[in-house]
């Protein structure tokens, strides 16, 4: 597992215009995504429709923004916070240009706003981007870890959790 920062940016949309904040409705644009290039070029995101606040929010991924402590032979993710007392700094440069391109391009009228807020979304992959469930080893049938949410794992919670119930028929690794 390891902690991957998604890049999050934020066009906040002033009140007295009342153009943006129609276009920008839930009853014009639904949840968007764009998938652009291929292989080392790839990257996607997609966007929201705006908030009764007026905020428009926008998500980027391509290579992972990943915090690592080298000091063994394994991996150690070690995501930086506000929380955590590192600054977290701000989001890769080519993650926010991209996305500068991909709005410009699919919504000319937002480039005279600019980005009012940026950060990166700390979530937990997996190596594969696949969800590791399990028995957790050397414990008894009544513990098992589900993880790797790799981005998108909350709108997998209900049918994980029914799965749950079902988790003692499903033999053991020893």
């Amino acid at each position: 597992m390891e902690a991957a920062g998604r890049t999050v940016m934020f066009v906040d949309v002033p009140k007295d215009r009342k153009d943006l904040r129609e276009r920008f409705h839930p009853d014009n644009i639904p949840v968007w995504r764009f998938i652009r290039g291929e292989g080392d070029t790839f990257y996607e995101g997609g966007g929201f429709p705006i908030t009764p606040e007026g905020r428009l929010k926008f998500n980027f991924r391509a290579r992972k923004a990943i915090e690592s402590a080298a000091n063994d032979i394994r991996r150690i993710s070690v995501p930086c916070t506000s929380q955590t007392g590192d600054s977290e700094g701000t989001v890769p440069l080519e993650s926010l240009k991209l996305m500068k391109e991909v709005i410009g391009y699919e919504f000319p009228e937002l480039a005279e706003l600019g980005f009012s807020e940026s950060r990166l979304c700390w979530c937990t992959d997996s190596i594969d981007e696949e969800f590791v469930i399990d028995y957790v080893p050397s414990y008894n049938d009544t513990l098992f870890v589900c993880s790797g949410d790799s981005g998108h794992g909350f709108k997998f919670l209900p049918n994980l959790g029914k799965a749950s119930r079902n988790m003692h028929s499903l033999p053991r690794r020893r």
